[in-house]
């Protein structure tokens, strides 16, 4: 991200909303940033996964950890999925991919 940051762009066109400036990468940066560092906060809270996603059987996952107010807009439905990635690296203190290859050490 912090390459994509320092390239001299004009227009940025995300996969999904509008087109924007160099904010967008500033702004997806702060999003990933907060999302990655509430599981870390959970984690190091010794919160259990379900104080930051609500999951119930038949429903949508819901995010608990509510986003910075900067970067709220970006939340989808995605979110909780996003949330729950993160806190499980932070608990494994592995990549979320390598957290189920269970051929990886």
């Amino acid at each position: 991200m912090a390459h994509a940051e320092g390239l001299d762009v004009e227009t940025v066109l995300p996969g999904h909303g509008e087109p924007g400036g160099p904010e967008v990468l500033e702004r997806q940066r702060r999003f990933l940033e907060s999302i990655r560092d509430a599981g870390r906060a959970a984690v190091e809270a010794g919160r259990p996964l379900s104080a930051v996603v609500l999951e119930r059987p038949g429903m949508p996952a819901y995010a608990v950890a509510p986003l910075p107010a900067e970067v709220a807009d970006w939340a989808g439905p995605v979110h909780a999925a996003m949330l729950r990635a993160a806190y499980l690296e932070a608990q494994s203190g592995k990549p979320y991919g390598a957290y189920f290859d269970k051929t990886k050490p």
